[in-house]
């Protein structure tokens, strides 16, 4: 065979290939169709620039868990949601390559077209799902099915047939507010896979045969997508309807939620989140890492988890509340849990599980009646252990309502590490990696990197540049004393937000002294903490041994920084200064100058940490040097004032009941004479105790600091007065 033979033989062969995807049989195709003719030189995929670098996973180690390391990610780019948007807008609906309108006189084209007016006619209290149905009935009258998935296409048309049926019935006797949330929900994931389609369809002319084939492949999966979308739509309405109707088994089903004690304030934007100063990335930074992540919820064949890690201080807690905040805007944010030391509940492993199956319930009724009916066999389960808890409270469920579920669903858990169990993280880690491949969700976790997996943290110098930009605008900082801060802060953001509340204490205006002051700090070691070990120790050295400070408040100040941290949740400011031995006015004028590494709530006047990262400085002597807090032992002067206190502030029937044979709620103004009994510090020294008796960890000491003092019979008759009381007094024991 000649070469002119091969090359027609070569021209006959792509021409066929072309007519079987974009052809019918027995109708002609209009002139504009026709694939381009062949250049002498085409060119190939790969002498292309951009193809031969187009973009990969960052980092994929299993078939469904990535792993991200927030501070490796160089670069930015817009956003993968912008991008989409962009790519939309511009492609009409009609005037694609396929700009044509042909008369559907295909089965599985005509049948599928019909399916989706059914829709959108039962749509019709629905605005926004009825306009993007009508977006989808454009994109399928604009080309030809082609002969190669016209079943496919055909058992669509039956499946959306019944789908429409459905809710056709529904429209009118469904108008709940959850109802329309939830038709909210699925008309944006509809128009993200319209969105596609119209993409593939839009660039379809004139690309090679390989790559129209995973077009039409890929516009195949995407009407499968909305399928599923619908008919979760019609189940889930349908579940709403009997549940509306049956007003004793929706109480039934609170109920049995309610047990599961899922914490309100783990919640990514509950009221906790600006006690602790969570905050959104600033504009334009973290652009990289942010659409990295997008594109992973949005892709289905992307792994389920994704771990993001990084050292303390390195805002990975800010990229996660900024994340939850945009999958929230895109109704597809299952559940949070922000873990925080700063709260009990917050910090407990065993509340992470039954929290997220909490908001998987308020987020999905087919996963809701899918968990009660877990719960009316086992009420029990939220005090098993987590293995049992994913088990009975994720995994079955989940898999039990699996094609209902809509697809990219993410659920955030930020800050494993920060749970009181050291081995927390890990631990649900284990179980996250065990389930998730069976799951139709996805998690995305961060924490601080174990050492196994540690990698070498790259410098993100422009974003926090940006962020120190937007911070200190109106302080008049100079671009050389900008640029210096940058260098200093590195990738930590929690040595940027310290250092600004330190040089801008007073408000707004710059202190430009307390600015050279950490300008001029060095840091030539070259250990990881390096950095923010040095401006912890230039903010307590300008604090504590602040030129006219006496020795004696120089101690005090010592012993309010040392309590602060050891009692680990947030404390009432005259407790503080009860338990530091010190009267709460004085208290005050000291804690004015630590402002920039504790917080004191100007709501509820308590005091905590700033950061995770803090406390670790101070329990550490190599890091703290002068400042170090040895734990233990100022621990037992903790609980040795706890004691000194109640003993001084407890007696017998302290609420002055005149009998303790009337029931509690007879007894008339019971609260009222509590809260006069028994004040704040009394109150907060209890849990105080005991938590400083945990950390001294049993052996003589505890029994030295309690044994002989009357205030032991005299605190659980105090209890006795009253379960508020008792709520008061011992919820933490």
């Amino acid at each position: 065979m000649d070469a002119a033979e091969k090359k027609r033989g070569l021209g006959s062969k792509v021409k066929h290939v072309w007519n079987r995807l974009f052809d019918s049989p027995g109708q002609s195709r209009p002139p504009t169709l026709r694939p381009p003719s062949r250049p002498d030189n085409p060119t190939r995929p790969f002498d292309s620039p951009s193809a031969a670098a187009s973009p990969v996973p960052s980092v994929v180690s299993t078939p469904w868990a990535s792993r991200v390391n927030l501070a490796s990610i160089p670069g930015a780019h817009p956003s993968l949601l912008e991008t989409e948007s962009q790519a939309t807008s511009s492609l009409p609906a009609a005037a694609s390559a396929y700009s044509y309108r042909p008369t559907p006189s295909q089965p599985a084209q005509a049948g599928l077209a019909g399916a989706l007016r059914a829709i959108q006619r039962g749509t019709a209290a629905f605005p926004p799902l009825q306009a993007v149905i009508g977006e989808l009935i454009s994109c399928v009258e604009a080309v030809e099915i082609s002969s190669v998935h016209r079943r496919e296409y055909e058992e669509l048309a039956t499946s959306l047939k019944a789908a429409s049926d459905s809710l056709a019935r529904h429209q009118q006797e469904s108008r709940s507010v959850r109802t329309s949330e939830l038709i909210e929900r699925i008309s944006m994931l509809v128009a993200e896979q319209v969105a596609i389609i119209k993409k593939k369809q839009g660039r379809a002319k004139g690309r090679y045969v390989a790559e129209a084939e995973q077009d039409e492949a890929d516009i195949l999966s995407a009407y499968r997508r909305i399928d599923g979308l619908l008919r979760q739509l019609s189940a889930d309405a349908t579940l709403n309807l009997c549940h509306t109707m049956d007003q004793q088994h929706v109480t039934g089903q609170i109920t049995l939620l309610e047990a599961l004690s899922a914490s309100r304030l783990a919640v990514y934007d509950s009221r906790l989140s600006e006690e602790v100063g969570r905050r959104a990335c600033t504009k334009q930074t973290r652009m990289k890492v942010l659409s990295d992540l997008n594109d992973w919820s949005l892709n289905p064949d992307a792994p389920n988890i994704c771990w993001l890690n990084g050292m303390a201080g390195t805002g990975k807690t800010t990229v996660a509340y900024t994340f939850a905040k945009t999958l929230k805007a895109r109704k597809v944010l299952g559940a949070s849990f922000f873990c925080t030391r700063t709260l009990g509940e917050c910090r407990d492993v065993g509340q992470i599980i039954p929290t997220i199956a909490y908001q998987l319930a308020d987020y999905s009724p087919s996963f809701r009646s899918a968990l009660v009916s877990s719960l009316e066999k086992d009420r029990n389960i939220s005090s098993c252990t987590a293995s049992i808890q994913c088990e009975r409270l994720l995994r079955e469920p989940l898999l039990a309502v699996k094609s209902a579920m809509p697809e990219g669903v993410v659920v955030v858990v930020d800050a494993l590490d920060e749970c009181t169990n050291p081995k927390g993280a890990g631990m649900i880690l284990d179980i996250l990696f065990q389930v998730a491949a069976d799951l139709p969700l996805k998690f995305f976790v961060t924490s601080r990197p174990e050492p196994d997996i540690r990698q070498r943290m790259q410098r993100q110098s422009d974003h926090m540049r940006l962020y120190l930009r937007e911070e200190l605008n109106e302080g008049g900082v100079s671009e050389s004393d900008l640029n210096r801060l940058a260098e200093l802060s590195g990738t930590l953001f929690i040595y940027a937000a310290t250092a600004i509340r330190y040089i801008r204490e007073a408000g707004m205006m710059v202190d430009q002294d307390r600015l050279d002051a950490i300008l001029s700090s060095s840091s030539d070691s070259v250990y990881q903490h390096a950095e923010v070990d040095s401006l912890y120790t230039t903010i307590l050295e300008a604090a504590v041994y602040k030129p006219g400070r006496e020795p004696h408040e120089q101690t005090k100040m010592l012993s309010i920084l040392w309590t602060a941290v050891c009692t680990r949740e947030p404390v009432n400011v005259d407790t503080l200064a009860a338990l530091s031995r010190i009267n709460s006015s004085k208290a005050n004028i000291l804690l004015q100058s630590l402002y920039s590494v504790l917080h004191v709530s100007e709501a509820t006047h308590t005091v905590s940490t700033l950061h995770a990262s803090f406390p670790d400085f101070m329990f550490d002597k190599t890091r703290s040097a002068q400042f170090y807090c040895d734990e233990a032992q100022h621990s037992q002067l903790l609980a040795k004032q706890c004691f000194d206190i109640m003993e001084g502030q407890l007696r017998f029937n302290i609420c002055s009941l005149q009998t303790s044979f009337v029931p509690d709620s007879e007894v008339q103004e019971l609260q009222s004479r509590i809260d006069k009994a028994i004040s704040p510090t009394l109150s907060n020294t209890a849990e105080v105790s005991f938590q400083e008796a945990v950390i001294l960890g049993g052996g003589s000491e505890p029994e030295a600091l309690i044994g002989g003092r009357d205030s032991n019979a005299i605190w659980p008759e105090t209890m006795a007065d009253g379960e508020q009381a008792a709520g008061k007094l011992g919820q933490s024991a």
